[in-house]
This record gives structure tokens, sequence and C-alpha cells, in this order.
């Protein structure tokens, strides 16, 4: 992956808002979905997640697109982590 998930700060997320990201990799570096569900750190916030599928590139590349809405009660902090592999 471009970058890393892993030692990140926490990420706010408004009440009945989505955020996304596009993760994106070289070939060999991915070890399958490896992104644990998102857990609101700072409060009862029911977050859910979405995962899109893995798509190559001609250069060699793979990404994938992954979301995370926040359905309340109220803002919450996340973080997204890695399981091991």
């Amino acid at each position: 992956m471009v970058g890393t998930v892993e030692n990140q700060p926490a990420i706010f997320i408004a009440e009945e808002q989505t955020q996304r990201w596009r993760f994106t990799w070289n070939k060999g570096e991915w070890h399958g979905d490896t992104i644990n569900p998102p857990r609101p750190l700072s409060n009862r916030a029911r977050l859910t997640y979405a995962m899109g599928p893995i798509t190559a590139h001609s250069n060699g590349t793979f990404s994938v697109l992954f979301s995370v809405t926040n359905h309340g009660p109220g803002g919450a902090f996340f973080k997204l982590e890695p399981t091991s592999y």
C-alpha cells in the first residue's frame, strides 16, 4: 500500500457522514482483506464500512475503495487498523 494505516492518529467522522479512501499497492504487497472493521474510540456511535473490489491497473499496481459511515449518535474518532497477516 502507498503509505500505511498503522500507527496513524485517530480519524474524526461526524454523525451521518461518510469518508472514503482509495488504497493503492504494488503487485505482491497486498495480503487480502486486512483492514479491521472500524470501531468508535470516543463514544457508542455505530460505524459501518464498505470495501470495493480489488482493481488491477495497467501499470502493475492494484487499488481498492474503502469507506466508513457514522450512523450516530454523535461524532466519533476511529482508526483504520490492519489485521495481522
